[in-house]
């Protein structure tokens, strides 16, 4: 599958794909062979269902400051400089995307992705792109979810 479409700065900011979390090795391995200078992180949405547990794993992934408080406020402001990481094209991959904030309302993983459309909008030092994978299986019924917030998406296939 070709990923570059990715980071195509006049793309999408959210996408999916289908594949079964055996395949998220090699997928990682992928995007860094497509994309030298890819900063890769992984949420895993399966260590992410509420927001206190989403707060934990976001700010280890991005390794956020020290001074970063667990709301959604701080999340934005940090996840909006991310000037710790290197400059130029970012992915967060979230596995197993159907789990992320779904203890949760809706309306929190709708803030979610607001935010994450956001910073994507302002990253001024190079592309950032949120990559949503689910099994295959899964994959409908988390598009739906997506849909519910109104954001645009790309559905990756081969």
């Amino acid at each position: 599958m070709n990923y570059n479409r990715l980071f195509e700065n006049d793309g999408a900011v959210f996408y999916a794909v289908g594949l079964e979390p055996a395949e998220l090795m090699p997928l990682r391995l992928e995007l860094a062979r497509q994309q030298p200078g890819l900063t890769l992180r992984v949420i895993r949405g399966d260590k992410s269902t509420n927001e206190e547990t989403f707060f934990n794993e976001a700010g280890a992934v991005l390794q956020f400051p020290e001074y970063f408080i667990e709301v959604w406020e701080d999340f934005e402001k940090c996840l909006n400089d991310l000037s710790w990481l290197p400059a130029g094209p970012t992915l967060l991959l979230v596995s197993f995307g159907p789990f992320i904030l779904c203890d949760e309302v809706p309306g929190v993983f709708s803030g979610l992705v607001e935010i994450l459309y956001r910073a994507a909008r302002n990253r001024q030092t190079g592309p950032f792109k949120v990559l949503f994978q689910a099994a295959p299986g899964d994959l409908p019924a988390f598009l739906d979810r997506l849909k519910e917030t109104g954001a645009d998406y790309t559905v990756l296939t081969d």
